[in-house]
């Protein structure tokens, strides 16, 4: 028996939720892609059929792209949306009935997760529809309505017009802390090591775009530690001569000379 108990996290009537205007069927499936999770769905704009809709959905192995067609009904003249055979007088109750009941594989769990992006520059805005914003803010993106122009929202909720050229694209640090229960306890042990020591990279970093003293690598990189600090932030370079840098201890971790050669 399919278990219907699911779908309690997104919100059929708040259409900045799930609604992502003019993505594109390419942007619809890498979003999805990435997040590689059964139920998660968008709504966008068909980019063939002017008016209609796109419901995208991932169905863990794949993505699914159902036409919702929006037409006027009877003398009434009601506006209804249709997915398939079945009608719907908007789009919250098309979202609640499929929070329910299969579209194909899988029910609607939860809005993919938005793309978010870090401003470069001071925007102050020129008309009404602009939303100002200043260097390094964070912006959610809700649509791409044209190729330099898109809509946003920060983070007091304020919503309207950005420049793409002023923007580039937030890559989320990889974090390990999960996997550190008593990470407190470790930095302090870590502390009283003697630098420099030689330390492998058990994930890779990403710094900052805007911290240009951090330094990036890959996992199984060498580093060479040269510098502890009490605040979790080591300096070190990579191995065998690679550059300097920055960067959080809980991304690598020291090697035990001794106990390797005894392996």
């Amino acid at each position: 028996m399919q278990d219907t108990s699911v779908g309690n996290d997104f919100d059929p009537h708040n259409r900045d939720d799930w609604y992502f205007g003019t993505y594109s069927r390419e942007d619809a499936n890498r979003l999805l892609d990435s997040e590689n999770e059964a139920g998660v769905f968008l709504v966008r704009d068909s980019n063939t059929l002017k008016g209609d809709l796109v419901l995208c959905v991932s169905e863990g192995d794949r993505t699914a792209h159902y036409i919702i067609q929006k037409y006027r009904k009877g003398e009434s003249g009601d506006l209804v949306y249709r997915i398939g055979e079945k009608d719907f007088n908007d789009m919250p109750e098309l979202l609640i009935f499929y929070r329910y009941h299969l579209l194909d594989k899988t029910y609607l769990k939860k809005v993919v997760t938005r793309e978010r992006y870090i401003t470069l520059y001071t925007f102050a805005g020129k008309d009404k529809e602009d939303l100002p914003f200043g260097k390094g803010e964070m912006l959610t993106i809700l649509q791409k309505d044209e190729a330099q122009w898109w809509t946003a929202k920060n983070s007091k909720g304020e919503k309207g017009q950005v420049p793409v050229t002023y923007l580039q694209k937030h890559e989320p640090r990889i974090t390990i802390y999960n996997e550190l229960p008593n990470k407190e306890e470790r930095l302090s042990r870590l502390q009283s090591r003697k630098v420099p020591f030689v330390a492998k990279a058990v994930k890779p970093y990403s710094p900052c775009v805007y911290n240009q003293n951090e330094l990036a690598f890959e996992k199984g990189d060498t580093i060479q530690v040269e510098k502890v600090d009490s605040t979790g932030t080591w300096f070190g370079k990579k191995l065998p001569s690679g550059p300097s840098g920055e960067f959080p201890f809980i991304f690598v971790r020291p090697v035990d000379t001794e106990s390797e050669a005894s392996n």
